[in-house]
């Protein structure tokens, strides 16, 4: 039976005490949201950011509804509005498609026809309407259908889209959903940031001619936000510990998926009912890549590699060729694979504003156009066949180890394959540098 509650006072770590409004308790207590308490934000299970890996997507979505509060009183929506009430349910419920683990899993399920769209779709629409009634998150359905005016759904579902200058704050260049991204993942992993940039950020967005602009005193708030986000995402690609975690999970998931123990109506699963699956795995690889993982037994990263100026047609080449790279590596003696990170507008993005007092049109940041291939290693030690190869090779004399060896015989052919510049990348090592091998520390399990 359902409680009446009323008012819903939520105390949260970076912006103090939160009170949603009642359309949004409606929809805070449905199924589709309570699920989203066992989904994280961050994409992986990562040893040295251990702050980062508790946030759900529950805590950040109610972040996201209270900087919609600010920036709608800020713009001049009123509150008995049918707009302001899908803006505000647009910001509950932005992520409630979510899958265990976010884009990590999404892109492995996208490989069997999963379409984050027709599910949204499904969701909000009365479109394929018998969605409704299949189970959801502990048994349960949906419910936002049941709970909200159909006028409001469809419009926040616009919203989400990013239709309309309301819809550019909720899925555009300027959005809350990475606004509080950044700054919450930034406070909860450690990373230092001035509290209150997220809500000034908010106020200093306006309406104007029914264009979005912002005064040029307050470009360097943006330019702010810019930046903490790349240092932010820097952290999160480049840190070894943190790479491996999201790549060993990656790797179980597709041979899972490719094995047909999971399918596309997985996506409904939570955090901890993905790591079951996985476990309760036919196949040994699976089950034992997961159990390394949790454990915190992690294969080795031989390096990364950056390909710079990638577009579709290099990012389609490149996943498409993955398989003949990775039978490269098994040619050299290397029991190990491709991890594929495409970093497109995440590490950075580019901002076109219009400045308020001018009208002029002003462009801050760039997008970030690359793609990260980690060469990973499930072994601690060199096999028999690799050394014997690398000491066969010329560049032996010239004091290469083996790891730089590997690095620049894939880089080599990578450069020709998608004809552009890659070059090797400087990692975050964390807690799992070379020395801790020096020093003959090898696996604890």
């Amino acid at each position: 039976m359902r409680v009446s509650i009323g008012r819903f006072d939520i105390l949260d770590p970076l912006y103090g005490r939160i009170v949603l409004p009642s359309i949004a308790l409606d929809a805070l207590l449905t199924p589709e949201m309570q699920r989203l308490r066992e989904v994280r934000l961050a994409n992986n299970i990562s040893l040295v950011i251990p702050g980062g890996n508790n946030i759900s997507r529950y805590e950040h979505s109610i972040g996201v509804v209270y900087l919609a509060q600010i920036a709608a009183e800020n713009i001049g929506i009123k509150q008995d509005s049918i707009e302001y009430q899908a803006f505000i349910i647009a910001a509950l419920t932005h992520d409630v498609i979510s899958s265990p683990f976010g884009h990590t899993i999404e892109y492995t399920l996208s490989k069997k026809g999963f379409k984050h769209a027709n599910i949204s779709e499904a969701l909000f629409t009365n479109e394929y309407s018998h969605f409704s009634e299949e189970p959801l998150y502990m048994g349960y359905p949906p419910a936002l259908k049941k709970v909200l005016p159909d006028k409001v759904l469809t419009l926040s579902y616009e919203f989400i889209q990013g239709v309309g200058f309301l819809g550019r704050l909720i899925s555009g260049d300027i959005d809350l959903d990475n606004i509080d991204n950044v700054f919450r993942l930034s406070y909860h992993m450690g990373i230092p940031y001035e509290r209150g940039k997220a809500e000034a950020i908010v106020r200093a967005l306006r309406i104007q001619n029914g264009n979005l602009v912002v005064d040029r005193k307050d470009f360097e708030l943006l330019q702010y936000w810019l930046e903490t986000r790349q240092h932010l995402y820097d952290k999160l690609f480049l840190s070894s510990s943190s790479f491996l975690g999201e790549a060993m999970l990656s790797h179980a998931a597709e041979l899972a998926v490719n094995g047909g123990e999971i399918e596309i109506s997985d996506w409904k699963c939570v955090d901890f009912q993905l790591i079951e699956k996985l476990l309760n795995s036919k196949m040994q690889e699976v089950r034992t890549t997961i159990k390394h993982l949790m454990i915190g037994d992690l294969f080795s990263l031989i390096g990364i590699l950056e390909v710079e100026n990638a577009n579709p047609d290099c990012i389609t080449l490149l996943l498409e060729s993955k398989e003949e790279y990775e039978q490269m590596l098994k040619n050299l003696g290397v029991d190990g694979f491709l991890y594929v990170i495409v970093d497109l507008d995440k590490s950075s993005r580019e901002l076109k504003l219009v400045q308020a007092d001018s009208g002029a049109s002003v462009v801050l940041g760039h997008n970030a156009s690359r793609i990260l291939v980690g060469v990973i290693r499930k072994t601690q030690t060199w096999s028999a066949t690799t050394k014997n190869q690398f000491n066969k090779a010329d560049v032996n004399k010239f004091g290469h180890d083996i790891d730089t060896w590997i690095m620049d015989y894939l880089c080599t052919r990578l450069s020709k394959l998608l004809g552009r510049m890659i070059s090797h990348i400087e990692l975050d090592w964390g807690i799992l540098s070379d020395t801790y091998q020096d020093k003959g520390i090898s696996r604890l399990f």
